[in-house]
């Protein structure tokens, strides 16, 4: 058992690698080698427009979540190298955190707005953002066609934490920091 780093599609990424390595003729070792060495280097950029489901675990305190709600505040997180959540951007607004959200693709990206390798978005009942979020990455990502990103549902286990409205992406970039 390999520890991700992470959760949700990004972990379901890297057994997506595992699979085509293992098909490519891999042994375990090296499969196991690469994941190590990489994993760190898959980026976990999400956010979630509703604070109830991280009010309700203590993540969030009762004041923070209803201030967050009034002023339309999206919290940006994402895994650092502990594979732990951190929030490190507050956003006012759906359409402005769908912006950062690729905003942030752009700044750690493999390549900058070159990158082409894999690109994957899960969202938590919140289809439109997921779309609009590919389409922002299919405009400023010359590599990338429609079809070439990814889009999943968040699993429930995550979605009971985070809520609907939750939409992340996953992509390569440089190393994760703490």
């Amino acid at each position: 058992m390999i520890d991700s780093l992470g959760a949700c599609s990004g972990y379901g990424m890297l057994v997506d690698i595992a699979a085509d390595m293992r098909d490519e003729g891999k042994s375990f070792e090296e499969t196991e080698k690469w994941i190590l060495d990489n994993r760190l280097h898959l980026h976990y950029q999400f956010y979630s427009i509703t604070m109830d489901y991280f009010k309700r675990s203590g993540r969030v305190s009762g004041p923070a979540a209803a201030i967050a709600t009034i002023l339309n505040i999206c919290p940006l997180m994402r895994f650092n190298a502990e594979g732990r959540i951190i929030a490190y951007e507050k956003v006012r607004g759906i359409k402005n955190v769908i912006r950062k959200t690729a905003e942030a693709m752009a700044e750690h990206a493999d390549g900058g707005k070159d990158y082409s390798g894999r690109c994957w978005i899960a969202h938590s009942n919140c289809i439109d953002a997921a779309e609009e979020l590919r389409g922002m990455i299919v405009k400023d990502f010359r590599h990338f066609k429609r079809d070439d990103i990814k889009i999943f549902d968040i699993g429930t286990i995550i979605t009971s934490h985070t809520g609907p409205g939750t939409l992340a992406l996953f992509f390569f970039g440089d190393e994760r920091k703490m």
